[in-house]
Formats: C-alpha cells, structure tokens, sequence
C-alpha cells in the first residue's frame, strides 16, 4: 500500500510541475466525479441536514446578509417610488433579459443570484433596485404605474 501511494504521489508531483493548470483542471474534475458519487451525496446531505438542525439561523442569516449587501451596492432604495423597507426591494434586469440570464447561468434567483453579483463585483450596467412591486409591474406590463403618475402630474 506505501509504494501505491508513493508511486501515486510522484505521478502527481510530476503532472503538476509540466502542466500546472492541466492539473488544477484535473483535479476540479476528479473532486466534481467523486461529489457526484451516490454515497458521497447522501453523507454530504446528512451532515448538512444535521448541521442546520444544531444551528437553524445560520443559513438565513447568510442569506439575509448577501440580501443586505446587495441593496446597499444597488443605493438601498426603488428607483422608480423611492420605497426603501428592504423586505420588498429586488434586483431588477434593465433589459428584460432575466428569463434568458437564469436559465444561461443556471440560478434561479434569491440569494444564489446575489452571491453572483457579488462574485461579478457588483456590475451596474444591466441591473438596478427596484421594489417587487415595480419590478413586477415592468415585467408583467412593460411599464410601472409610478411613471404614469409622475407624467400626469406632469
């Protein structure tokens, strides 16, 4: 069993010093097949299962945190009223390209969508604070009520 994994240690000592970023690519893949394993999948839920028990706020307080982050690098209010309480405040796509964006990243929204922002440093270009009310009325009717007011109150 020493010699196997000697043998084992050399070869990969050997991979890393002629293809460093091979071997990183290697690995990434070794680790995703094994995470993808029946068994290793089961042991993962139970531990995290078991975790949240023990400790239930944890993982909403991660979220919440994120959610908070999120709105104060977007101003921490609704562009189009103002409203400002953050259990109604939201990250709306300027362009309408939300549908297209989740189904090509794979995330659905919520706190998932906010750690990618993060990890995009926040991008400003195509993405603004709306409340849920604004944002759903853009993407139901293509424009928000607010808007009307402000133009018959000219």
């Amino acid at each position: 069993m020493k010699k196997a994994y000697n043998a084992t240690k050399v070869w990969r000592n050997k991979f890393k010093a002629r293809d460093p970023e091979g071997y990183k690519t290697y690995r990434r893949e070794e680790a995703r097949k094994y995470r993808q394993k029946p068994y290793v999948k089961e042991a993962n839920r139970k531990r995290t299962k078991k975790y949240l028990i023990k400790n239930p706020v944890y993982g909403k307080n991660k979220r919440l945190q994120i959610k908070f982050e999120t709105i104060k690098q977007y101003g921490g209010i609704c562009e189009c009223c103002g409203e400002n309480r953050w259990e109604l405040l939201t990250i709306d796509h300027i362009d309408g390209s939300g549908g297209p964006d989740r189904k090509k990243e794979k995330v659905n929204g919520g706190h998932s969508f906010y750690q990618r922002l993060k990890k995009r440093n926040w991008p400003k270009n195509n993405y603004r604070l709306l409340c849920f009310n604004c944002n759903c009325a853009r993407g139901f009717y293509g424009y928000c009520p607010h808007e009307l007011e402000l133009i018959a109150w000219g």
